[in-house]
């Protein structure tokens, strides 16, 4: 009788050797199951990407890739796409609107890769 760990280990090899084996078809369920993910949290996405580009809960972050823009835009009109950052980057209702694009690009990305997946499985080449 194999022990929990060696049948993980046995599943994993046996994952492995079949991604080998169809590279497209293991990067497409890759790139679904990331997709799905987005799709059911997008805030564990949207939260440190907007981050990572300067959009904080304190305002924009002194140095950072939004501040170059901001400096290189001047004033920053109403509802303007990096007006939307910086709300949801500090919490406020851009959040919502950068959340639902992200959950966009998830099933998008989930449907692109079911359908890549598709082709390649029933493709006679």
């Amino acid at each position: 009788m194999f022990s929990t760990f060696e049948q993980a280990f046995n599943f994993t090899a046996q994952a492995g050797a079949w991604a080998l084996e169809n590279p497209t078809l293991a990067a497409c369920a890759v790139a679904g199951v990331g997709g799905v993910a987005v799709a059911a949290a997008p805030v564990l996405v949207t939260g440190p990407v907007l981050s990572g580009l300067g959009f904080n809960v304190g305002g924009v972050a002194t140095g950072s890739i939004a501040a170059g823009i901001q400096s290189s835009m001047g004033n920053v009109a109403a509802n303007s796409l990096f007006a939307v950052a910086q709300s949801a980057g500090a919490g406020g209702l851009g959040g919502v609107t950068a959340n639902i694009a992200a959950q966009s690009c998830g099933v998008l990305t989930t449907m692109g890769s079911a359908g890549l997946a598709w082709i390649k499985r029933n493709s006679t080449g």
